[in-house]
């Protein structure tokens, strides 16, 4: 009867600021823990920066055991809803080849963004909203339109990719 079974719970995960996963096991494998990005030299952050709530990791079964599975990092927080840092300045960095390409008034900028952050989070609006992107994205510099959409594939789930043509 001595068995020690432990309740299964999800482990904390360590990513920078840029997005790069450190370690999803994070209690677990402490040994795999940094506190700057190997790859980019970011920080590192375990927990939502407006919250406080430790993000989620993988998954570890009753035994201590986890089962390295596909990770997704998350895009918002599972607390507050606050998009993660790793969202933002993927958003900042879209806004940016925005300005460079020309023919956007800080208003539509900022509608832009405001569409994106909507986007990120899967809303029922996200089929509507990306029309409006695909129509905004549409006359982009060839070389700039390419950018934007490798950032966009970096942050957005396949789920909203289906949706999101230009």
């Amino acid at each position: 009867m001595g068995e020690n079974i432990k309740t299964p719970y999800f482990d904390n995960a360590l990513i920078c600021k840029n997005g790069h996963i450190i370690n999803t096991t994070a209690n677990l494998h402490p040994e795999k823990n940094e506190q700057f990005c190997s790859v980019c030299g970011e920080k590192v952050i375990n927990e939502c920066d407006e919250c406080g709530t430790k993000i989620k990791g993988s998954y570890v079964n009753e035994e201590g055991k986890f089962f390295p599975r596909k990770y997704f990092r998350p895009n918002c927080c599972h607390n507050c809803g606050k998009a993660h840092p790793w969202v933002m300045s993927n958003i900042s960095a879209i806004l940016e080849l925005l300005k460079i390409n020309g023919g956007f008034s800080d208003a539509q900028l900022e509608n832009i963004e405001l569409n994106l952050l909507e986007m990120v989070k899967e809303t029922p609006k996200m089929h509507l909203i990306s029309i409006k992107l695909t129509k905004n994205f549409s006359n982009l510099d060839i070389n700039i339109k390419q950018k934007v959409k490798k950032i966009i594939n970096e942050i957005f789930s396949e789920k909203v990719l289906e949706n999101f043509r230009f």
